[in-house]
């Protein structure tokens, strides 16, 4: 019997011992509690130096959540530090290089060195090279090949870099790199290893009991093998939050937090979550959350919210149908800010997105057709009250357009709750041809517009249902030359959620209000290249909003389940 066999067992446990200690290590060492993103740079004049982040699950860059800087005009490099909490989950950041219109000549330049990352015990610097790679706004004029000279266009707004996914980058600085809790790992081990062989007496086994073992032993760690040499889990299927790694202590409450911790986290927990969310969703056809989706034929996923607050099921099995007295109420409210805005001289439209469940009620499931009411939805409740106070009034109604356009393309994405960019393309057409008697502005054509589609898996019902029965194309517009473009400006002293646009080349210099949901923002694409200043402010009607952008012409469009 060789010293392979007789110690084989001894040998399994302590590759299995060093690989579990390494776990351990990894998972209790100390958390760190910021992470530091630092600009450095040098201006030829004082600047604002404005950082924004988005998260794993608030994937929009959020005026209030920003944070300030300053790099006064001088020769010498500054660096402007701006700290969030460790164990925040970014995947971007941004930095707008002074977003006012303080460079009436082009002129003013920026040298920028690098981004430097830092969580107190490590570092590391995103260089020049590095820098050039990032996503940058188009009134930056030039970026020099090197990544540090940037001239900002004469006269124009909001400046920026935006960061690539840098989740991945981050996980390694969400705890500290703490020696001496190394060496007292490695010296735990150590201890482990003599035991083994002081302890533990050779054994005789045959060849298929070795390896019978040797598997047993291997299925066991693979798991540790995986988290061990992987990042820190940054996503998870169940977009819940994650229990915590708890910081080494022997308190009696250690243990069950332990547990917890490795529950949500050993290796391959995420992946048999998903596999199983994919069997249920490939071969029965079934949601792992069918209370908010269900899916349909022909690989449609509808959002249904039967048990939420989100208005849908309401709305697509006409359940929220207006009183007599309510109606009443509604219309009369439109109606007076339809007459407030005229006052002021600004034009008010009103009207609605139609949702999924509208446009292909031929894909929705079974269990969601014979809950559907066989009566007048709100919105045409609202329409035909509307009409009878207020013949001159006409509500925007994109139905019978995106109804007409459904034989040229798919409209509205098969995984998510929202129309796509041709769908809602169809609807900025629409609703432009609709109002443009009293606004005179023709909507650009389709040929004004290259068209790719892309596959994609992706969609808010996937997230929320576990996994998507087939993948998805999506349509991408890319604008051609003839057609303007537009920049986004400072939100600040706006309400949350707003997002402004500024097209400098437009020839139509008023500006227009819109308030909105997540459906506008596909819209954006296509509103902003004729207006000068477009606002999208978030939710209903608010006259505050009003008097505070002081437009030309105020737009109501909320999707069909919130009016």
């Amino acid at each position: 019997m060789t010293f392979l066999s007789r110690y084989f067992i001894h040998l399994l446990l302590i590759v299995a011992g060093f690989f579990i200690a390494r776990y351990i290590i990894k998972v209790t060492l100390p958390v760190a509690t910021t992470i530091t993103f630092s600009f450095e740079g040098q201006s030829s004049t004082t600047r604002l130096i404005q950082f924004f982040f988005t998260l794993r699950d608030q994937p929009t860059f959020d005026e209030e959540k920003s944070s300030w800087g300053t790099l006064d005009g001088s020769k010498n490099f500054q660096r402007t530090s701006y700290s969030l909490p460790a164990s925040l989950d970014v995947t971007h950041i941004r930095f707008d290089l002074g977003n006012a219109p303080s460079n009436p000549t082009g002129k003013d330049t920026l040298v920028v060195r690098r981004v430097i990352i830092d969580n107190g015990s490590a570092s590391t610097s995103i260089e020049v090279k590095d820098l050039i790679t990032f996503s940058r706004s188009p009134s930056i004029a030039s970026f020099a090949e090197d990544g540090t000279i940037v001239n900002q266009v004469a006269g124009a707004y909001d400046p920026y870099i935006i960061s690539g996914d840098i989740s991945s980058l981050l996980a390694d600085f969400k705890f500290t790199n703490d020696l001496s809790h190394w060496g007292t790992g490695v010296f735990i081990y150590l201890t482990f290893v003599v035991a083994m062989f002081v302890s533990v007496p050779p054994l005789e086994l045959s060849l298929s009991k070795t390896l019978f073992a040797g598997s047993f032993i291997l299925v066991l760690i693979i798991p540790s093998l995986i988290v061990v040499f992987s990042r820190e889990q940054t996503t998870n299927t169940e977009k819940r939050e994650l229990a915590p790694s708890p910081a080494l202590s022997f308190d009696k409450d250690y243990p069950r937090a332990f547990e917890s911790y490795f529950t949500d986290h050993f290796g391959l927990r995420d992946e048999l979550i998903e596999a199983g969310g994919r069997i249920k969703v490939s071969l029965f056809g079934v949601s792992t959350n069918s209370e908010k989706v269900m899916i349909g034929q022909e690989g449609w996923m509808f959002y249904n919210n039967s048990g939420g607050s989100d208005f849908i099921f309401d709305s697509y099995t006409h359940h929220d149908l207006f009183t007599p007295g309510e109606l009443q109420a509604y219309v009369e409210l439109k109606l007076a800010q339809k007459k407030t805005c005229e006052v002021k001289n600004i034009k008010y439209f009103f009207g609605f997105c139609p949702q999924t469940q509208t446009i292909y009620p031929e894909y929705m499931p079974y269990f969601m057709n014979v809950q559907v009411r066989d009566t007048l939805s709100r919105a045409e409740q609202i329409k035909a009250a509307l009409e009878q106070s207020s013949p001159d009034f006409k509500m925007i109604d994109l139905r019978s357009s995106i109804m007409e356009a459904k034989s040229q393309a798919r409209l509205y994405r098969k995984l998510d709750s929202h129309w796509n960019s041709y769908g809602a393309y169809i609807g900025y057409k629409s609703l432009f041809d609709q109002i443009a008697p009293e606004i005179g502005v023709t909507p650009y054509h389709l040929s004004d517009f290259d068209i790719t589609w892309v596959v994609s898996d992706e969609g808010d019902l996937v997230s929320v249902s576990g996994a998507a029965p087939a993948p998805d194309s999506i349509p991408v517009f890319s604008p051609k030359s003839n057609v303007p473009g537009f920049v986004h400006l400072t939100t600040e002293g706006f309400p949350a959620k707003t997002f402004i646009t500024y097209c400098e080349s437009c020839p139509d210099e008023r500006t227009l209000l819109i308030f909105r949901d997540s459906y506008t923002e596909a819209l954006e694409p296509f509103i902003s290249r004729h207006f000068r200043k477009v606002v999208y402010a978030w939710w209903r009607y608010d006259q505050t909003t009003v008097d505070l952008v002081n437009p030309d012409i105020v737009i109501e469009l909320p999707v069909e389940r919130y009016l």
